[in-house]
């Protein structure tokens, strides 16, 4: 990645992975793959065909057999950008789009899940259809596409999996596939500054913004001399 500074009329050549710092520091990439330059224009442009490599390797994913349940059966699941297209990696702060291909039989009182893990399996968050929008899979029997759309979060970078589920009303799981997709946050920089905020840190999973500017008040200190004070 190249950095121009008009100031000078010199050129800074900036070579990293840490895309946060990348896209904060410079304003020209070039994107190398096995050793070719494939792409020279844009910082944004250049990240962009950066995440698409990594999606390219990443494209012989081996379908497999998720199995059934009494009443559903789950057969895919996808992560779309905001076009609407597959892809392999989220950008933080950005809403969570993701596809779920199922059947069901139509019995009523059916939810979607999607629990979302971090890179050591912890769970940190739920989406469920029912439990928290009161919407349930449809009573009339047939295969559907489920589109949600979660809310923006502020991911640290590193890798990230969903399992999917069915559940009837409050019971257990009817059909539950762990690690139905697997996805990854190449970097994370809370408002466009440098830093990369990784989960390997050990930090946590999601960065906590202020809502406004913070602001530093002066405390009075009083010096003690004997009983007096001044």
């Amino acid at each position: 990645m190249e950095h121009v500074s008009k100031q000078y009329g010199r050129t800074v050549v900036f070579v990293s992975h840490n895309m946060a710092a990348v896209k904060s520091l410079t304003k020209r990439g070039i994107f190398l793959d096995q050793g070719s330059v494939t792409f020279e224009g844009p910082v944004e442009s250049a990240i962009q065909r950066y995440l698409e490599g990594i999606q390219r390797r990443r494209a012989d994913h081996m379908e497999r057999s998720w199995g059934r349940g009494t009443h559903t059966a789950i057969s895919d699941v996808r992560l779309l950008d905001a076009g609407g297209h597959l892809t392999t990696h989220y950008a933080p702060g950005e809403s969570l789009r993701i596809q779920v291909d199922l059947e069901t039989d139509g019995t009523s009182g059916m939810s979607l899940e999607v629990v979302l893990n971090d890179a050591f399996r912890s769970r940190i968050g739920l989406a469920s259809t029912y439990r928290f929008h009161g919407e349930m899979l449809p009573f009339e029997k047939g295969v559907y596409k489920c589109y949600l759309v979660l809310e923006p979060l502020w991911l640290a970078s590193g890798t990230y999996s969903l399992d999917v589920a069915t559940s009837a009303g409050n019971g257990g799981w009817d059909h539950h596939v762990e690690s139905a997709l697997g996805f990854d946050v190449p970097f994370s920089n809370p408002l466009g500054r440098e830093f990369d905020f990784k989960h390997s840190y050990g930090h946590g999973s999601l960065a906590l913004l202020c809502s406004s500017v913070t602001r530093f008040e002066p405390i009075a200190v009083f010096e003690t001399v004997g009983s007096e004070k001044r």
